[in-house]
């Protein structure tokens, strides 16, 4: 106020009401909005890249874990196949043991024997075969490709099979060594058996050589996907810098830039704006209170 004035000046100042009006232009925030997008933007960035990040992670972790898993099934692979070759050697050694064809008073004992040695051999080739079985249908495999099962599980089946073929050889009548036509069978049995478990191991081996194929194949396109979705967000960070300093920051310049002049004393000079948010509205204040001070003073000088 200019209780000084007259009248006629004094009804030009400024009223309260008016300034209320502009207060209430200024309660659209604009800007507010548009920082409120940057800030959904920027979480959006944030949330893909993470996500990304987190997905990578979630498959090596899983890779890691299979490939652990499947390590542990190798010792007890190397355990079967030792077993079975133990199997085959009680059968050729205690074969070959065999004294003349003279008359020998302990033959009986002797083949009790070979047929108990034989036997707890067989039974340990049973308990390898079990505890392989219960490691492959106990462990939690997350990646398909090196985690499958299934070649494994049908040769321990066929495995299995051929196991109580044996069993049903050596159950046969009063079986002994040196019965050329049940250890000629058994032989041949045993023989089928060492190779099928020669091939345990191949299993793993060709399935990790895919492994490596398919695993090449996917950080190729992880790593494709990484670079797009690096690119969009600097792209997308570019854009949201763009629009601030389009409609923010430029415009605060020129406001002060603006204001400047009118402290300095011209009045004349006008600060244009088109960005129709609170800094514009703040502008076209800012004119009208200059254009009222012109006014002002040039009633003043006429005085």
């Amino acid at each position: 106020r200019f209780p000084h004035l007259p009248d006629k000046l004094r009804a030009q100042q400024p009223t309260l009401a008016h300034c209320d009006m502009e207060v209430a232009l200024l309660a659209r925030r604009k800007i507010r909005s548009q920082m409120y997008f940057g800030v959904a933007m920027l979480v959006v960035i944030v949330t893909v890249l993470s996500a990304a990040s987190f997905q990578g992670s979630l498959k090596f972790r899983n890779l890691t874990k299979t490939t652990r898993n499947r390590a542990t099934e190798l010792p007890l692979a190397a355990n079967l196949n030792q077993k079975v070759s133990d199997l085959r050697s009680a059968l050729f050694q205690d074969t070959h043991l065999d004294g003349d064809d003279g008359f020998d008073p302990m033959a009986g004992a002797k083949q009790q024997f070979k047929k108990f040695s034989f036997n707890n051999k067989l039974q340990a080739v049973k308990e390898a075969i079990n505890k392989y079985r219960e490691r492959l249908e106990s462990a939690d495999y997350s990646n398909s490709l090196i985690g499958d099962t299934s070649r494994e599980l049908e040769f321990i089946r066929n495995f299995e099979q051929s196991l109580t073929h044996i069993e049903k050889i050596t159950n046969e009548g009063n079986w002994v060594f040196h019965a050329e036509v049940s250890t000629a069978e058994l032989a041949k049995a045993l023989e089928q058996l060492q190779a099928d478990t020669n091939q345990l191991p191949g299993f793993m081996n060709e399935r990790m050589a895919n492994f490596a194929q398919q695993a090449r194949r996917d950080y190729n396109s992880w790593m494709a996907l990484s670079a797009i979705v690096t690119a969009l967000a600097f792209l997308l960070i570019f854009l949201l810098y763009r629009r601030f300093n389009n409609h923010i920051f430029q415009p605060l310049e020129t406001l002060v830039d603006g204001s400047r002049h009118v402290a300095r004393g011209n009045f004349d000079f006008r600060i244009e704006l088109e960005t129709h948010d609170e800094v514009s509205e703040l502008a076209d204040a800012l004119n009208a209170m200059t254009s009222r001070f012109q006014a002002i003073s040039r009633d003043l000088n006429c005085q």
